[in-house]
This record gives C-alpha cells, sequence and structure tokens, in this order.
C-alpha cells in the first residue's frame, strides 16, 4: 500500500519512502535509475531474442526521435575504427594475394622440374624386365 501510495504522489507515503531509502543509504533516485537500467537491459534481451513486439516498440521510439537503429550503429563506431577495420582488411588481402603468387611461382618450379626429369627418361635407354613364368605347383602322384 506505501508504495502504491508513492506512486500516486502521495505526500505523507512519499517521505515514508523517502525515511526508508535514508536509512538503508538510498534515495529515490537510485531506485528510479536502477529500475530504468533494469527495463533497458530487459528490452535489450528481447531485442537480441528478435522479439517482435519489442523490435516493433524500440523502433518505434527510435522513429520517435528521428532515428533508426542503423543510424545509432553509424553514431556507435566512431570514423577512425572504421579506417582502421579498412586497413587492416588490406593488409590481409595483401598478404593473401602475395601468398597466392607464392604457391603459383613454386607450382610453376615444380612444373619444370618435373617436365626436365621426363624428358630425361625418355631419352635415356629402358631395358624391359620379363616377368619370371610362375611356378606350377607339382602333381601328386599315386602311391
Amino acid at each position: 500500500m506505501l508504495a502504491r501510495a508513492c506512486a500516486q504522489s502521495q505526500s505523507p507515503a512519499v517521505d515514508e519512502v523517502n525515511k526508508i531509502l535514508n536509512r538503508i543509504g538510498h534515495s529515490m533516485d537510485y531506485v528510479l535509475n536502477r529500475a530504468r537500467a533494469d527495463e533497458a537491459q530487459e528490452l535489450t534481451q528481447k531485442y537480441r531474442r528478435r522479439e517482435s513486439a519489442t523490435i516493433k516498440f524500440i523502433d518505434k521510439l527510435l522513429a520517435a526521435v528521428g532515428k533508426s537503429f542503423d543510424s545509432l550503429m553509424a553514431e556507435a563506431l566512431p570514423l577512425d575504427y572504421i579506417e582502421r577495420i579498412d586497413r587492416l582488411i588490406t593488409i590481409a588481402e595483401n598478404r593473401r594475394d602475395a601468398s597466392l603468387r607464392e604457391i603459383d611461382r613454386r607450382r610453376a618450379v615444380l612444373g619444370q622440374t618435373v617436365r626436365k626429369s621426363l624428358q630425361e627418361l625418355e631419352g635415356s635407354q629402358f631395358q624391359v624386365i620379363e616377368a619370371a613364368p610362375a611356378l606350377q605347383p607339382k602333381e601328386k602322384t599315386p602311391t
């Protein structure tokens, strides 16, 4: 009943709640800020779970102040951060390209070595070795 009366801004109830909060080292502002933080955390979790009602609610709140989720993301990532990511991507691409060039170079050298070895083998004399005939098992003689 005290909380309801305080929520309705009834002066005696507000005074009583403030006394209680002062005894435990808090204030009404602390309680309200904590409640807002908890509500924001809950909305964040629901948004991450992609609950349609929460998504619509947040989009409506953003539209009321002329924002969108994309504009918030753009504001959250400063330009120097984006440039740093772009620079790191460029470095990674250059490393990948250098690795691919090295693979191609080594493949070409290997191909030349194999061709040269085959040409040398073709030019040399081969001696055909015939396989020895298989031994026939001896027939048993009746005794």
